[in-house]
């Protein structure tokens, strides 16, 4: 591993954990911690995947995140909430889910921007 993939990786991380205790200043924490994990990863692996801003051509890739959010929401929302010991979100939290994961994925869309200006 280079530097500049050493430096991405920590401010990749540094972002998803400010991402993901966001919420917690608003109470919402714990109910929304688990759906956010899951789909910040996935923002991740959409952005990383593909090299060009805004382009995501991996047509399996998309399967696999849609299939993924098809099961966390299974998981949260079916009866398997019991054996996963989870909730339903509420509408709030579930907005509050999406605009986090769009400006995650901005942000590391962004972030290719800057590595082509600055290369």
């Amino acid at each position: 591993l280079g530097k500049k993939m050493l430096i991405s990786i920590f401010l990749i991380g540094l972002l998803l954990t400010i991402a993901v205790l966001l919420p917690y200043s608003l109470g919402h924490l714990k109910k929304v911690a688990f759906t956010l994990i899951i789909f910040l990863q996935l923002m991740v692996a959409l952005s990383i995947r593909e090299e060009r801003f805004g382009k995501v051509r991996n047509r399996i890739l998309g399967i696999a995140v849609l299939g993924s959010m098809a099961l966390q929401f299974a998981v949260i929302y079916t009866p398997l909430n019991a054996v996963f010991e989870t909730v339903g979100l509420e509408p709030f939290e579930l907005g509050l889910v999406a605009l986090i994961c769009l400006i995650v994925f901005v942000a590391l869309e962004a972030r290719k921007i800057f590595h082509r200006e600055n290369a």
